[in-house]
């Protein structure tokens, strides 16, 4: 991924709105949401994001593999612009109604946000999947700026067409290797 900086005024007024202070995410309840970012082109990618406010962005021909249905039920998308204000047409902000953290198995950090608390999670090693997501939905955001799908839509994604991507299958497991509890996927 390429990262993309928020514009600063558009940051300035994300954080009187959407975006939580304590620790850089969206808050609780936020749905789609526009981005202005300095840069004019977010680069040869297929999934960015923008650095600091946990915002991923897309290549619009990129998501349109899940398929509209999926997109409509399971993301919220939101707008693209450049530093001069205009809209990047081919790129649009996703955020997933539900978030997934991939956990892993070594360098174990986690805190919850003392404004909006929101669990932040790092760790390195393995990554696996605790709890197991929900049933209701196809495609979640994970905690990383990716999308955690099932196969059967890797396909669709078409992978190997696009510069960059990495794909990783992910184990979900039924008791936590980390030793933390479950945390909580907003």
């Amino acid at each position: 991924m390429e990262p993309c900086n928020m514009e600063p005024t558009a940051r300035q007024k994300a954080a009187m709105t959407w975006l939580c202070t304590g620790c850089g995410y969206p808050k609780p309840g936020t749905g789609a949401v526009d981005v202005r970012i300095q840069q004019s082109d977010p680069g040869n990618v297929a999934l960015s994001f923008v650095f600091g406010n946990g915002i991923a962005i897309a290549r619009k021909a990129f998501l349109a593999g899940l398929g509209e249905k999926v997109i409509r039920s399971d993301l919220f998308l939101g707008r693209v612009f450049g530093p001069d204000g205009n809209l990047l047409p081919n790129w649009t902000t996703y955020r997933g109604r539900r978030r997934v953290i991939i956990r892993g198995t070594k360098n174990v950090s986690y805190r919850r946000c003392s404004e909006c608390e929101r669990d932040v999670y790092f760790s390195m090693g393995r990554r696996y999947i605790y709890p197991p997501p929900p049933g209701d939905t196809t495609v979640l955001q994970s905690d990383l700026y990716g999308l955690v799908i099932p196969p059967e839509l890797e396909e669709h994604l078409q992978p190997n067409n696009w510069s960059g991507l990495h794909v990783e299958r992910l184990p979900v497991v039924a008791a936590s290797r980390d030793g933390l509890p479950p945390l909580s996927n907003f």
